[in-house]
C-alpha cells in the first residue's frame, strides 16, 4: 500500500511539470505584444502613412491624364469639375485616401507650366498647409 501511494505521488507530481500554466502563457504573450508594440508597431504606422502620400499622388496623377483624355474630346479649356473627369478615370471614387475630394486646378487657378491639376489636402486635410499632395509636383 506504501508502494502505491508513492507511485501515485510521483505521477502527481511528474503531471505538474508536463505543460505550463495559463500565467506562463499570459507572460510569453504580453511580452510578445509589448516587443511588437515597441519595435514593429511605429515602423506598421509609418509604412502605411507613407502608403497613403504615395497613393494620393497615384490618384492626382490619374486626374491629369483623364484630363488629357478629356480635353482631347472636348474643345472647352477646362471642365466643369472633376465629376467630367470621372468617365476618363478606373476608378469613380473622387476622395483622397484621408476621405477629402480632391480640389481641381484649371484655367486662371492652374499651376505655373500646366494647364490643369489637381490638389489633396494631405494628412491635415487643409489646403493651403506644407503636406499637400499636387498633381504637378
Amino acid at each position: 500500500m506504501e508502494r502505491q501511494e508513492s507511485t501515485m505521488a510521483s505521477r502527481n507530481a511528474a503531471r505538474g511539470q508536463v505543460g505550463m500554466t495559463l500565467i506562463e502563457i499570459m507572460i510569453v504573450l504580453a511580452i510578445i505584444a509589448l516587443v511588437m508594440g515597441v519595435l514593429v508597431g511605429p515602423k506598421v504606422l509609418q509604412s502605411m502613412k507613407e502608403a497613403k502620400i504615395k497613393t494620393a499622388r497615384m490618384m492626382a496623377k490619374e486626374y491629369v491624364g483623364a484630363y488629357a483624355q478629356w480635353s482631347a474630346n472636348s474643345e472647352e479649356t477646362c471642365p466643369a469639375g472633376l465629376e467630367d473627369l470621372k468617365k476618363y478615370r478606373n476608378k469613380q471614387d473622387d476622395k483622397d485616401p484621408w476621405g477629402t475630394k480632391f480640389e481641381m486646378r484649371c484655367g486662371e487657378s492652374a499651376p505655373e507650366d500646366n494647364d490643369f491639376g489637381v490638389v489633396s489636402g494631405g494628412p491635415d486635410k487643409k489646403i493651403g498647409s506644407t503636406d499637400d499632395i499636387k498633381s504637378w509636383d
